[in-house]
């Protein structure tokens, strides 16, 4: 409720959210300054952190009625979305089913492709060349659910497999028990 309040006085032409909590908050907001606009930022596979994490009851039931409700809260509320790779891209076509809203793509992580970095005379690995450390730094700040702690000990497989010279350094808790990252050379474990 404080953030209808906040965002109303703010009286804005655009309103961009980024968790459940704030895409109902936006469509309070959409409903009661029907002029303005509101952009849907997902970083998440929020079914998938239902699944995934254990979370307390009340937020359990809240995430469950959300996931249910984001498919009718994107179309008859949202004017844009933005997601951070190209299987949200696929996730939200599929919602938004043929509705004319812009989805965009800003993705936030470097788009060098694994393969690239191996010796190898394509110009991609020219341009990774230039830089001017002996190891690439890949660094991933916040949680580690199953998904991605699943995806970044396939990615430290890869890397120790090609002896590539990449070290990965995780800050964020680990909420799952299903992968263990420590045992990877290349994996950096800070936590919290």
């Amino acid at each position: 409720i404080k953030a209808i309040k906040e965002g109303l006085n703010e009286k804005s032409n655009v309103y961009h959210v980024h968790d459940m909590e704030g895409l109902l908050a936006g469509v309070f907001i959409k409903i009661l300054c029907q002029k303005s606009k509101l952009v849907w930022d997902v970083h998440e596979y929020y079914n998938k952190i239902l699944k995934d994490n254990p979370i307390n009851i009340q937020g359990r039931i809240f995430l469950y009625v959300m996931c249910l409700l984001e498919p009718i809260f994107i179309r008859l509320f949202v004017d844009g979305i933005i997601v951070v790779n190209d299987d949200l891209v696929e996730r939200y076509k599929k919602l938004v089913k043929n509705k004319d809203i812009p989805i965009v793509a800003i993705y936030n992580y470097p788009l060098i492709d694994i393969k690239d970095i191996k010796d190898s005379p394509s110009n991609n690995n020219k341009k990774i060349r230039k830089i001017k450390k002996d190891i690439i730094d890949l660094i991933y700040i916040g949680g580690i659910s199953d998904h991605r702690v699943e995806f970044i000990c396939k990615l430290a497989e890869h890397i120790e497999k090609e002896k590539l010279p990449i070290k990965i350094t995780l800050l964020g808790p680990i909420t799952t028990k299903k992968f263990n990252v420590l045992s990877y050379k290349v994996i950096n474990y800070i936590g919290v």
